[in-house]
């Protein structure tokens, strides 16, 4: 496409709407080519021209849309906005490209055909700097470095219609003009030495010192001054010490004035016509500016208490149109009660609980309010504007919460969130439409109806970070959502609430009103939150009627559990995760397979029936249980839970809060037919119930919880796989068959109960007792400090026997066994409870017995004794290791005691108090082929010998080298 003299002219626009200036030579070439070659849109241009550098000069990132489009407005129309165009224009900057928008403004502006009077002033200025812009860059061939200057002599009344004409304006605009700086003095300043020329000059007003005492304490500012800034945009800098007011000097042609305070502010401008804008600093005291058709914008910052700033001018005269407060700790009040068009932008930075109450005549006004950082950590920071009929709220750089918005005239109210905003409450029985946008979250704490009596709209489509309303909305405001989570409260709804594609929340007090839906939208955790008593009235879930009113809900809240109701889940949209709190006798029916089953307080009992569970062929079903009180550091008992011909559950033990040591989440399983239970979590579990005792259950499996398990399936004589946690101590014990029990790195204690079991420690300090039956014991492979333990079982039955590997003998961390002290038999001995002494714990090194004799435990006497280590090297003629009756007995013990191929008679010990009817029972320790063996041996036959049938194994410890155990690993209890 060849380039024409409207790109020329559209590019030439847009450098003075967006840079303030004349295109150079150069970049005027390239964005006319960027839209003749077909590279870029004129909106595309105008995104990428904003996007640049040059344009932070009039629109710096910071700025809220409201900012944004008075900027337009004053630095290129040279007018403050109307309420209006600033409503509409910055409305259209929240839904499209501040490019795109800054296109349709220049549009507007050059195509008005109206009769205001301030827009075509507007419009004729555009058009003239526009014009002298096009012929600097086209014509002159000019550089960026005058371009600038080259436009800064338009006014809506230059003479553009010939090219001397823009040369002249372009010729006197790029003059060297020097901005002066002027120092006053504690004299009176007066005369041509304090007037300014036509540049931006600047007039310091400084502490001087004062020459008596050498403190810089002499203010240099007085009544009696006479400043004249002359062309040019001017500044006067006036330093206080002690808070004195701002002298009434005169001043002319003086545009800015800047007052810093090591205390109160107090400025009184109301006779400096000239003066546009005023900032002040105030330190830890009040600050009070009067105005009077002059300052269109005034700042406050520092750490001011109060602020008051007054408008006095006649009707229709007043100006002030921007305050920006920063820092203040008390009540901010503006009042400008003779005009209806005052205040169009008010902004607090970081604002702690004082309030802020603009007065202003009744009338047609926008206020645009910036909230960043406000805050009331000691009351609510109440935010009164009674006569703005429209408001716009921008949340920036730093969220704002406990906001109380008082805005009675406001008609429609609009929130752009780029930051967190809490409102802890609004009063604003006038508005219609609450529009909310941004990217975070908005909450109102209190949003009654009666405050909002007018409503009939809210619209948060184009928010992307949540809205949260807090408590209920009058039936008939139709509410569309954002694109994050929400949280709406409704009664009889007889609108249509149709939320957005986040988690939302909607919480209903009655039964959806005639003509009312509400539409969960496209989360995947949508959640309906009833109360008991309503999910089961005959009107919402024990009828069909309800769920063709409702639609994407995946969840069902239910509070106030307390009574005995059933709540029917196939009328509630099918919905299959249900979360309940403290329930006293709740029913979930037609729960889907896969669903689950969420509570969060202590209760009593819980039934779940699962769709079809009970039917044959249906032997897949399964339910997730997860247990999630809030309260931390104890125990939660969670009472029954009944769910019946449910194959698989899944139990996710854990809290909502912080999870500490003290935990303990506890429940009881009425699951008949349950075959795989398993639990995950951070929080200890701990299960109980009649299910756990059938016979249908296989497995249970903790491996993946990080909080412990603790299970009993005492009766079970399937045998169960039992799996605890891998990183946190458990407690297990099995049934009567030959359960498989495994541990992890905690200390865990485990009984096998009856049955040959199979248990694996793992890496803990575990305390594990086998229980009757032939049990496999391995203590793994990391610390120390296991024990084993025996207790009424020590019969002399082969039955009854551990097989224990990984067990750590010795005097330094090792692991012990332990025995029941009552097993150990003598009429002068009391072994008590605690480890073995060096006495009770006696090694044996006799010389094996020659054939058919006993062998003799020299040394062991019964009196003090009730462990014999047999450290003599074993022969080979016995076999230790046997399984058959003569391993379990003495019989091969007895062989490896005898250097022939016959076997000793028996072990002989010493008694010494033995009066020849003496009982005597203890236990022995012997090893062969890195193996240790122990025995339990009773003398019934009195003889102080223990013959074969007198001596039963009880425990084989694979991987213990001769003489390794010391009395430290024997305890009895």
């Amino acid at each position: 496409m060849a380039v024409t003299a409207a790109m020329r002219t559209q590019v030439t626009q847009l450098y003075v709407a967006l840079f303030g200036r004349a295109p150079d030579s150069e970049g005027l070439g390239y964005w006319v080519n960027e839209i003749s070659t077909g590279a870029k849109t004129l909106v595309q241009v105008a995104q990428a021209m904003y996007d640049t550098t040059p344009a932070r000069t009039y629109y710096p990132l910071y700025l809220t849309n409201n900012e944004i489009v008075t900027n337009f407005y004053t630095n290129v129309l040279g007018r403050t906005p109307d309420a209006d165009g600033l409503a509409y224009w910055s409305g259209q900057l929240a839904t499209k490209s501040a490019g795109q928008v800054i296109a349709d403004m220049i549009t507007a502006v050059v195509n008005y055909a109206g009769t205001d009077a301030a827009a075509l002033t507007s419009q004729t200025l555009f058009n003239n700097k526009e014009a002298v812009a096009e012929y600097y860059a086209v014509t002159q061939q000019g550089s960026a470095t005058n371009a600038t200057a080259a436009i800064s002599g338009v006014t809506a009344t230059s003479d553009v219609s010939t090219d001397a004409a823009k040369a002249a304006i372009i010729t006197a605009g790029t003059a060297t003009v020097s901005a002066q700086t002027f120092t006053l003095t504690a004299a009176v300043d007066s005369g041509p030495s304090f007037v300014g020329g036509s540049g931006n000059d600047t007039f310091n007003a400084s502490v001087a010192v004062n020459t008596g005492t050498g403190v810089y304490d002499v203010e240099t500012l007085s009544a009696l001054d006479i400043i004249d800034g002359g062309a040019g945009t001017d500044t006067l800098n006036y330093t206080t010490v002690g808070g004195t007011a701002l002298p009434a000097a005169t001043l002319t042609s003086i545009e800015l004035i800047n007052v810093v305070s090591d205390g109160a502010v107090t400025a009184d401008v109301q006779n400096a016509s000239s003066v546009t804008t005023l900032t002040a600093k105030a330190v830890a005291n009040a600050v009070d500016i009067d105005t009077k058709g002059n300052a269109t914008s005034v700042t406050v910052t520092g750490t001011a208490t109060t602020v008051a700033i007054d408008d006095n001018g006649a009707t229709g005269a007043d100006k002030l149109a921007t305050v920006s407060i920063t820092g203040n700790t008390g009540n901010v009040t503006i009042g400008a009660n003779a005009s209806t068009d005052t205040l169009t932008s008010l902004t607090l930075i970081n604002s702690v609980n004082g309030d802020a109450t603009v007065t202003a005549a009744a009338g047609t006004r926008a206020l645009a309010l910036t909230l960043n950082g406000v805050t009331g950590p000691g009351n609510n920071v109440v935010i009164t504007d009674d006569t703005a009929t429209t408001l716009t709220i921008t949340g920036t750089g730093a969220l704002s919460s406990a906001i109380d918005l008082q805005a009675d005239a406001a008609t429609t109210i609009s929130i752009a969130a780029d930051e967190k905003i809490t409102f802890a409450a609004i009063d604003a029985s006038a508005a219609t439409t609450l529009t909310v946008t941004g990217d975070s979250l908005v909450t109102f704490t209190t949003n009654t109806a009666a405050d909002l009596g007018a409503l009939t709209t809210v619209n948060a489509s184009g928010n992307t970070g949540g809205l949260s309303l807090g408590t209920e909305l009058a039936t008939g405001v139709t509410f569309t959502g954002s694109s994050a989570a929400d949280s709406v409260k409704l009664g009889a709804t007889t609108k249509t609430i149709t939320m957005g594609d986040g988690n939302d929340t909607v919480t209903l007090s009655a039964n959806v009103g005639t003509g009312g839906t509400i539409d969960a939208g496209a989360g995947t955790a949508d959640v309906l939150s009833l109360t008991e008593a309503l999910a089961a009235n005959d009107s919402l879930s024990a009828s069909t009627t309800f769920e063709g009113k409702i639609s994407g809900f995946e969840r069902l809240a239910l509070t106030t559990v307390t009574g005995s109701k059933t709540v029917d889940l196939a009328n509630l949209d099918d919905i299959s995760w249900v979360t309940t709190t403290a329930a006293t006798a709740l029913t979930l029916d037609k729960m889907t397979s896969g669903g689950t089953v969420q509570i969060t307080a202590a209760s009593t009992a819980v039934t779940v029936n699962v769709t079809d569970a009970a039917l044959g062929g249906h032997n897949t079903d399964v339910l997730n249980i997860e247990l999630k009180a809030a309260t931390s550091g104890g125990n939660v008992d969670y009472g029954a839970l009944t769910a019946a011909a449910v194959e698989t559950i899944n139990v996710n033990s854990t809290r909502s809060g912080t999870v500490v040591a003290a935990d303990t989440n506890e429940i009881d399983l009425t699951i008949a037919n349950v075959v795989t239970l398993n639990v995950t979590g951070d929080v200890l579990a701990d299960l109980d119930g009649a299910a756990l005792a059938g016979n249908a259950l296989a497995t249970v499996n903790a491996s993946t919880n990080t909080g412990g398990l603790k299970v009993t399936v005492t009766g079970a004589s399937q045998g169960i796989a039992i799996t605890g946690s891998a990183t946190k101590a458990n407690t297990m014990v099995g049934g009567s068959g030959g359960d498989v029990i495994t541990g992890g790195s905690g200390v865990d204690t485990v009984d096998g109960g009856a049955g040959d079991d199979q248990i694996s420690g793992g890496a803990g300090a575990d305390v594990i007792t086998g229980g009757t039956g032939i049990d496999t014991i391995d203590l793994g492979s990391g610390v120390a400090g296991d024990t084993v333990k025996y207790g009424a079982a020590n019969t002399l039955l082969a039955a009854n026997r551990d097989v224990i590997t990984n067990f750590t003998a010795g005097a330094t961390t090792a692991d012990t066994v332990t025995i029941l002290a009552a097993s150990i038999v003598d009429t002068t001995e009391a072994a008590g409870a605690g480890a073995a002494t060096a006495t009770q714990f006696k090694t044996i090194s006799s010389t094996l017995a020659a054939g058919a004799a006993t062998f003799t435990a020299t040394g062991y006497d019964a009196d003090t004794g009730w462990v014999m280590e047999i450290a003599t090297t074993l022969s080979s003629n016995g076999d230790l290791s046997l399984t058959s009756a003569a391993g379990l007995n003495g019989t091969e013990l007895l062989k490896a005691l005898s250097s022939t191929t016959t076997a000793s008679t028996g072990i002989a010990f010493t008694d010494t108090t033995d009066t020849g009817a003496e009982a005597t029972a203890g236990y022995i320790i012997a090893y062969q082929n890195d193996k240790a063996y122990l025995y339990y041996a009773a003398d019934a036959d009195n003889s102080n010998s223990y013959e074969a049938t007198e001596i039963a194994l009880i425990g084989t410890f694979n991987g213990v080298t001769a003489g390794a155990f010391t009395f430290d690993n024997i305890v009895a209890a």
